[in-house]
């Protein structure tokens, strides 16, 4: 995602990208207003001491940097504002919309109604009391509006099918043509798990741990498939049926000295549509600039589908999305709902319609902590569909069968009334 930053103009300071504008107004308030799906203001932050003018220092297809004696800011290309504390300073942070969610957690902070939002993230040392931030010499305030892009309208009414899983059937991490066949008449998109990589050696495997005497492929520092044959026969039988392939890695668990080298390796060799990223960082600066990396390396026709259950936050009630812009899907929910009754667990945890604009996937339905391998039941795709959420599909769900037709047909269903109504919202 590059879009040209203006160079702002006058004496007051305005910055301005794809889903952003920030003006300093008269008053000395700093209003960060939304640009999609229209214009709004969000957020004001008035700035304690003397008034001071910024000078525009530097200005790039990503960002602008601007600077005034106390402080300096820099805007990016995903509606991120970075204010920078030259010395000990104090703001005031005004919403200027009714949310109808929040949540805030430390030193980060989620607003938002169905139309996008705002979210701020400290970085360093300093404190929040109410409305009031101060900041330490060198720290930083994250303030991310969003939505920062417009919606891929071809994602709209893609599904995703999960394969590769050793259960219940050990042979089972590569799918067979016949299972690639099936598949294609219900997805458009295929994720193969991590089992069909190497594994890593005894020694390097998590001690006391369900996963001791797994082969841990996820931890892997060079990924080489266990069956080049079988995974380049799974690539042309992919194509071949118009889905695409996208390659297990996970950049929070492999042992790669160089992980954004290691996807560039793989995406040269293996030749796939893209990648299923199995978490970033536990740091969002980290997991910022890997799903930026990972992008790169995809490039704009790629296709990235993040699991993002967990980190940055380790927390669903705090979703971010500032790394999950990035990627074309995302999925959500592993680590269970945390008490959020369903609907705003939907709307705010998984979905990303109006936030990262990322179509959310539901991970395991929010139903429980623990993975549960089992056909959704009727209500909770409704429910899901109702909030602008998808929901994976796998051929060995524990009750498959006729639960299984019956969950393709409903969820097909509702998917394309779904994708037909948000194209048509964005005419």
């Amino acid at each position: 995602m590059r879009n040209r930053l203006p160079v702002p103009e006058g004496p007051d300071l305005e910055l301005a990208c794809t889903g952003a504008e920030w003006v300093l107004a008269a008053d000395g308030v700093l209003l960060g207003s939304a640009l999609i799906p229209h214009r709004r203001p969000l957020i004001g932050l008035r700035l304690q001491g003397r008034r001071e003018s910024f000078e525009v220092q530097t200005a790039s297809e990503e960002q602008i940097h601007a600077t005034r004696e106390s402080i300096s800011a820099q805007l990016h290309d995903d509606g991120l504002l970075v204010l920078r504390a030259n010395r000990a300073l104090s703001l005031d942070v005004d919403t200027r919309f009714t949310p109808e969610y929040a949540y805030n957690l430390r030193g980060d902070v989620f607003v938002a109604d169905g139309l996008g939002g705002y979210a701020l993230h400290l970085r360093g040392e300093g404190r929040r009391r109410g409305n009031r931030w101060t900041l330490a010499p060198g720290s930083e305030l994250w303030i991310s509006i969003f939505p920062p892009r417009r919606p891929k309208p071809e994602h709209l009414c893609w599904s995703i099918a999960h394969e590769g899983r050793p259960r219940p059937f050990p042979a089972a991490t590569l799918p067979t043509d016949a299972l690639i066949d099936e598949v294609s008449e219900h997805c458009q998109v295929l994720a193969l798990h991590a089992y069909f990589w190497r594994g890593v050696p005894l020694r390097e495997r998590p001690k006391l741990s369900r996963y001791a005497w797994r082969r841990c492929a996820w931890r892997s520092r060079l990924h080489e498939p266990v069956d080049p044959d079988g995974l380049e026969r799974v690539r042309e039988r992919c194509t071949a049926r118009g889905l695409k392939l996208l390659l297990y890695v996970s950049p929070l668990y492999s042992q790669a000295p160089d992980i954004l080298g290691e996807l560039e390796r793989i995406h040269h060799t293996h030749g796939a549509d893209g990648f299923y990223l199995d978490g970033l960082a536990k740091d969002l600066g980290r997991a910022r600039e890997l799903v930026r990396g990972a992008r790169r390396v995809v490039g704009d026709g790629g296709l990235l589908y993040l699991n993002s259950s967990e980190h940055p936050f380790k927390d669903p009630r705090l979703p971010c999305p500032l790394v999950d812009t990035h990627a074309d899907f995302v999925l959500r929910g592993a680590a269970g709902r945390r008490r959020l009754a369903l609907r705003p667990f939907l709307r705010y945890a998984v979905s990303g319609w109006n936030l990262s604009q990322a179509v959310g996937i539901w991970c395991h339905y929010g139903s429980s902590t623990w993975p549960l391998d089992r056909v959704p039941k009727p209500s909770h795709v409704q429910a899901a569909l109702t909030e602008h959420v998808r929901i994976w599909r796998r051929s060995h769900w524990s009750a498959g069968g006729q639960e299984l037709s019956d969950f393709d047909r409903q969820y097909e269903s509702g998917l394309s009334c779904l994708a037909r109504a948000e194209r048509a919202s964005l005419r």
